[in-house]
């Protein structure tokens, strides 16, 4: 079904179709990183477009996007807890590695 917009109607959608990104950066948090605001941006405007949410609800369900990046993005290893080295310490103020804690080698 196409919608018929009057001139100005279909400038005015267009425009805020535009400035959909634009007003969904400006909402993200500014302690995420920049490839992780504009992954978020992604996920938000994915959803807009498949309908699966309006508006009006972004700003309040933009911490659940949040949510849904970091955990994507740790189960592909490359989030704050995904792939990390075995002589990275443990604690900040010990000496034990992530190697030291493996119980049994491959071999064993």
């Amino acid at each position: 079904m196409h919608v018929l917009y009057t001139t100005a109607q279909g400038i005015d959608a267009i425009r805020a179709q535009n400035d959909d990104y634009k007003n969904i950066l400006s909402m993200i948090p500014s302690y995420l990183s920049p490839d992780d605001r504009d992954s978020v941006a992604e996920l938000i405007s994915v959803a807009l477009y498949e309908g699966l949410l309006q508006r009006d609800q972004v700003k309040s369900r933009i911490q659940q996007f949040v949510t849904a990046h970091n955990r994507d993005a740790n189960k592909h290893g490359t989030g704050k807890y995904g792939l990390r080295s075995l002589d990275a310490k443990l604690y900040d103020d010990g000496v034990t590695t992530l190697g030291d804690t493996i119980s049994r080698g491959l071999w064993d």
